[in-house]
């Protein structure tokens, strides 16, 4: 195979610190997928955004190395030699599709940009290619499609205009930096079985970022590990993933999530009991205000979770899963019984529900965005306690210190705001939150959607410990199966907010009976890591 991109000895810094890259070398063959792995800071997106030189340059410093795409060194182009590649040979699938698309331009006019800056098409011919694209990247009904906004598709159809874009030109290589963080695993396995594809039909390369394994272990032909800044480690897939040789290869490799949760007493009487709980939101009004039409967003749900139980609850995007969260949370309003410890809560206003909170609590997906930055993480840990316990400031200093240890942080970090904090620590202080008014049933919303693996599995131990001491019930919200698998005794699946398949979670992960769980285990990637002889 001949080498597409050439990247030799290359160096990052940013104002003169410390390199964030530090003498990187890899390249990637025509026609295959090179992944490039690691935690989170060690340099991978950099790494990818330097390719096509999209690091503000007033702060980004190259003093080694060069990037050579079929011999030409992109590090000495300028800047009219760059805007000829980007989007035109070398495509980019961002990270985040909500941020990286303009809120204010309709899909046709941010697919048809491309094609109008490098190949000339504009009116009718650009609108007939723009349809080509949407098609090929398998949007339903791409006309109807092409008047949309962002804010107006799915997670998965950003993604997949992402996609349409980056591929519009036909470039001869790709770089998708997390294309599949916050999908569902349905959309997920759709999305890079459509990259798989296209990569046959047009013969182009992919540099694939992303921190899920599993990934890296059915679509990747070579692998490369950075950690801090650096190569630790290159080999084809297979050989790396059977007989990985530096110990932060093997790290990660062993960062997979436990297969089963925590044995729990079977005898124990429910804690929370759901009866036929039901969610509607008004879509319509007459002009009198009355319902016209509703979205049935929960239908007809029944469960129970036991004290020291975990029930995961799974389904695709818009299924009802955060739906029921926030209905048991009388954050949302909904008919149906829900009993706390026999209590009947469904029928009780905000102002009576109020001292059940401290008994329910919840952890939302994003961290960062439900953390105040203008609060220190002791006001923030701290602000329930002055709600639903107050006591004296010592007092409250006292709990503050000890949830703090229980999640594994260090007290004295307390003064500290949530922006110095990394993403597995901002979760940790999340939890912290929930955690200092010693509630009974913490509902976790996506808690580890956006970690690393290795974040990701000591966020998975630290909810087992905490599980175990305190005897806490858990509500595991997520689409990513195999950490529900390592958490969860029961499941529930939810779709189109009806209620699919529930019961033991070891009897559904192993013999799902119903053709949709099917469907959603079968699309989960599992990584099982190789057992040696």
């Amino acid at each position: 195979m001949s080498k597409l991109l050439e990247i030799s000895d290359l160096s990052i810094y940013f104002d003169h610190g410390k390199p964030v890259v530090d003498g990187l070398s890899i390249d990637i063959n025509r026609g295959e997928t090179l992944a490039l792995v690691g935690e989170s800071g060690s340099g991978k997106s950099v790494s990818a955004l330097s390719i096509l030189r999209l690091l503000d340059e007033r702060h980004a410093h190259y003093p080694s190395g060069q990037i050579l795409f079929q011999g030409e060194n992109l590090l000495t182009a300028n800047d009219k030699r760059l805007r000829q590649i980007r989007g035109h040979r070398i495509g980019m699938i961002f990270q985040e599709p909500m941020t990286s698309l303009n809120p204010l331009h309709t899909v046709e006019k941010q697919v048809s940009e491309t094609l109008a800056l490098h190949k000339g098409l504009r009116g009718p011919q650009a609108r007939k290619r723009c349809i080509e694209l949407l098609e090929l990247v398998g949007i339903p009904s791409p006309e109807t499609r092409l008047s949309s906004y962002p804010h107006q598709l799915s997670g998965g159809q950003k993604q997949r205009v992402m996609i349409a874009m980056a591929l519009a030109n036909e470039p001869e290589l790709l770089i998708a930096d997390e294309p599949t963080t916050a999908l569902d695993v349905t959309v997920q396995r759709q999305v890079l079985e459509l990259l798989r594809n296209l990569q046959q039909e047009f013969g182009m390369a992919i540099l694939l970022i992303t921190h899920d394994l599993s990934i890296v272990h059915r679509y990747a032909d070579r692998v490369a590990v950075m950690e801090q800044g650096k190569v630790v480690e290159q080999a084809p897939t297979e050989q790396l993933f059977t007989n990985a040789k530096h110990p932060y290869t093997q790290r990660l490799l062993d960062a997979e999530p436990p297969v089963a949760p925590l044995s729990m007493d079977q005898s124990v009487k429910p804690l929370l009991e759901v009866d036929n709980l039901d969610v509607r939101f008004t879509t319509k009004k007459s002009l009198f205000g009355r319902t016209v039409s509703y979205f049935h967003a929960v239908r007809d749900t029944s469960f129970t979770l036991a004290r020291g139980e975990t029930l995961g609850i799974v389904g695709e995007s818009g299924s009802g899963k955060t739906t029921i969260g926030h209905a048991l949370l009388k954050l949302t309003g909904a008919t149906g019984s829900i009993r706390l410890d026999g209590v009947e809560l469904a029928h009780l206003d905000q102002k009576q529900f109020r001292p059940y909170r401290s008994r329910v609590q919840i952890v939302f997906q994003d961290p960062f965005g439900s953390l105040s930055p203008r609060m220190s993480v002791a006001e923030i840990v701290r602000e329930g306690l002055e709600i639903h316990a107050p006591a004296s400031p010592e007092e409250q200093d006292r709990k503050v210190i000890q949830a703090l240890v229980d999640v594994g942080l260090d007290p004295e970090a307390r003064h500290r705001y949530p922006h110095e904090f990394s993403g597995g620590q901002r979760q940790r202080i999340a939890i912290a939150r929930a955690l200092v008014l010693q509630p009974e049933v913490i509902i976790l919303d996506e808690p580890t959607s956006a970690l690393d693996r290795t974040v990701q599995k000591q966020v998975i131990n630290l909810l087992r410990d905490i599980q175990a001491r305190y005897q806490l019930s858990y509500i595991f919200i997520s689409h990513d199966l195999s950490v529900v698998r390592a958490l969860s005794h029961k499941l529930l699946v939810l779709q189109h907010g009806k209620v699919v398949e529930y019961g033991n979670a070891t009897d559904i992960f192993h013999a799902p009976k119903q053709d949709y769980t099917q469907e959603l285990l079968s699309a989960a990637l599992f990584y099982q890591k190789p057992t040696t002889n």
